[in-house]
């Protein structure tokens, strides 16, 4: 598209694909550091980062462990001018990041592996727009860490070799449980230091780099569109945040979404998780 002029975006009356930057407040976090394999999460961050740039944007994965959330966000909005009277919403999500060094990023950065959300605004503005993996999804998560004794995700799942019809299915589950003495639970201490990356604590923002690509109509194997796109979040606010105690968690296999495979997690464990509760904002992408 370079040296040609880009056209005006042609919005509709029902627009779902807001324009950023986005204000999110009351984010009611539950985040937990989960043991990961790095070579495997290497080869999942070239494939979809390093390769399509024939390696000029070549991240390094920078931890053994990926930050597994759930999220509850009170209010969700555009404040770009036009889009800012559009409203609110609410909205939940679960995702997987793996934390990375890029060359040219100031701020602590994270791949998003996955992101599943229970909106159609925040899913169509997140992957349409800044090149988040967004999918819709059913988010069980409660605001209120005391209320929170289980946390689950379910996916549309599709069929072994594709060839079955999809289905809602349960992809991670988390239940709350009383430690048994001198039990062995993943993730307290490194997940202190990933979530204090993941807020921005220190530095007050945080990147996302993702890779943004449109299907071709006429040659559906081939992008119209495909660039690596850079997000920032930058902290307005943090009003609390305490441990949440020991989780029993399971991740079930399922083909369209290998969690485990990918990125060698154990598809069972007990994990220990941070509560926050805290304002952000998703600034414009920039294309790297």
């Amino acid at each position: 598209m370079s040296g040609s002029p880009r056209p005006r975006y042609v919005t509709r009356a029902s627009e779902q694909a807001l324009a950023p930057p986005y204000l999110q407040s009351g984010c009611a976090l539950h985040a937990f550091a989960l043991p990961a394999d790095r070579a495997r999460m290497q080869r999942h961050v070239d494939r979809f980062l390093a390769e399509p740039t024939h390696g000029r944007v070549c991240p390094r994965v920078a931890a053994d462990h990926v930050l597994l959330y759930f999220c509850d966000f009170a209010r969700s909005c555009s404040v770009d001018p036009d889009d800012a009277r559009r409203g609110w919403l609410g909205e939940r999500e679960h995702g997987v990041w793996i934390p990375i060094r890029i060359e040219g990023s100031r701020a602590p950065s994270f791949f998003v592996s996955s992101m599943i959300v229970d909106s159609g605004p925040a899913m169509c503005s997140g992957r349409e727009v800044l090149g988040f993996p967004k999918e819709i999804g059913v988010v069980g998560v409660a605001r209120e860490p005391a209320r929170a004794s289980a946390l689950s995700v379910d996916v549309l799942a599709m069929g072994e070799g594709r060839t079955h019809a999809g289905r809602w299915q349960p992809l991670v589950e988390l239940e709350r449980i009383e430690p048994a003495p001198n039990a062995p639970i993943a993730g307290a201490r490194a997940l202190l230091g990933m979530l204090g990356v993941g807020l921005g604590l220190g530095l007050g923002r945080v990147d996302f780099v993702n890779l943004k690509q449109l299907r071709d109509a006429a040659v559906p194997a081939l992008a119209c569109y495909q660039a690596v796109v850079r997000t920032s979040a930058r902290l307005l606010a943090i009003r609390h945040v305490a441990p949440t105690g020991p989780y029993a968690y399971r991740i079930h296999a399922c083909e369209s979404h290998p969690l485990v495979d990918a990125l060698g997690l154990p598809p069972r464990g007990h994990v220990r998780g941070i509560f926050c509760d805290f304002d952000f904002v998703l600034e414009r992408g920039d294309e790297l």
